[in-house]
């Protein structure tokens, strides 16, 4: 057995004996010459001890952009000794098209350090420089996030079509990203089903048009703690 490009020891290149890894006789010849890369210790029984990770103490500010299928993305962690967090801003970039049932974890909301953003420029929705733009039923380029309605009733939000029919109709060609999160017991506000919408120039029946393009899991991140600073 080797590992990388680091050779084998003496005692394993002599060794005829077929190795069952892990076991008490055989974890000695797996590891002679590796064990200052195991924190855990091989002994008769053998004894190994799970290592838990910590939360890193560097910040990194990356950006992650999802694929067509269904990705979990997991953002880094930044603390100090203290638990304060540091500044890790990272975001995660949607291209135009479906991107499927993606889960996205670590994710920080709010304005407190180590923000993170959601880029929708390729699903029809940036802020810029405009944050009064966020929850715009109007702008051009909006991004709107709400709860999810269900039924006939006003203001249900849980197709297309409802979603489409929310914007106001432009004479002009422009485009938006709408966000409807489920409140449900059993998603606690953390899952949001994502639709792409396109206003075609022009004031008329079907002008508006909403695509369901995913839904964003977002762990232990509530939808609703988000705000214009979580946007590009």
């Amino acid at each position: 057995v080797t590992f990388g490009n680091t050779a084998l020891s003496a005692a394993q290149a002599a060794s005829t004996t077929p190795v069952t890894l892990f076991t008490a006789a055989g974890a000695p010849l797996v590891v002679d010459g590796y064990v200052t890369n195991f924190a855990q210790t091989v002994a008769a029984g053998p004894v190994y001890t799970n290592i838990a990770g910590t939360d890193s103490t560097q910040p990194s500010d990356s950006t992650i952009t999802g694929g067509a299928g269904n990705d979990v993305i997991v953002l880094s962690t930044d603390k100090d000794a203290t638990g304060v967090l540091f500044a890790s801003n990272e975001t995660v970039k949607y291209d135009a098209g479906a991107f499927g049932a993606d889960t996205v974890v670590n994710f920080v909301a709010g304005v407190a350090a180590g923000t993170d953003k959601f880029n929708f420029a390729g699903l029809g929705g940036n802020l810029g420089a405009v944050p009064a733009n966020f929850q715009s039923l109007s702008a051009d380029k909006s991004i709107v996030t709400a709860v999810l309605v269900t039924g006939a009733g006003v203001g249900a939000n849980d197709t297309a079509a409802k979603v489409a029919a929310m914007f106001t109709d432009s004479a002009t060609a422009i485009t938006h990203v709408y966000v409807a999160y489920d409140t449900s017991a059993t998603t606690t506000n953390n899952i949001a089903t994502v639709y792409s919408v396109t206003d075609a120039a022009g004031v008329g029946a079907g002008s508006v048009v909403a695509t369901l393009v995913g839904t964003i899991d977002l762990a232990a991140t509530p939808w609703a703690n988000l705000t214009a600073a979580n946007f590009v």
